[in-house]
């Protein structure tokens, strides 16, 4: 009986994403470095090559909840040798990520900077550099 009158109960409509509720970690300007806007979407963004940085702020808040609940759990002393060993590896996680971010941000400056002193070597004697 319960059954049927689950059925029978209309499903409540979801909240409405408004473009401005959605990328507020993504206007950070700590990310602004690793998100390129360009004509594709999403997904299409995701999919390409080197797509998968878009994710790492995402990323990085579910380890840190992580973190948190598995510290939280090692306090409230739930399996403390368990939690204690997560807690050590989602934070070894965080830091490697760092780690990531901030390699990934010097690799992209130094490429981006090579290809201006190209672009300005190829203007001045006509001929493109030998890039390879």
């Amino acid at each position: 009986v319960l059954f049927l009158v689950a059925l029978s109960i209309p499903p409540r409509p979801l909240p409405c994403r408004t473009q401005s509720s959605i990328p507020l970690l993504i206007k950070s300007p700590i990310y602004q470095n690793f998100i390129q806007p360009s004509k594709m979407s999403f997904v299409a963004q995701l999919m390409a090559p080197g797509g998968g940085v878009m994710l790492l702020p995402f990323v990085k808040i579910i380890i840190g909840c992580l973190l948190l609940v598995t510290l939280s759990a090692f306090a409230a002393g739930v399996a403390r040798i368990h939690m204690a060993i997560l807690s050590f590896l989602s934070g070894g996680l965080l830091c490697s990520l760092y780690f990531f971010e901030v390699q990934y941000a010097k690799v992209k400056g130094n490429s981006e900077q090579q290809s201006g002193n190209g672009q300005a070597q190829a203007d001045s004697s006509g001929k493109q550099p030998k890039t390879d």
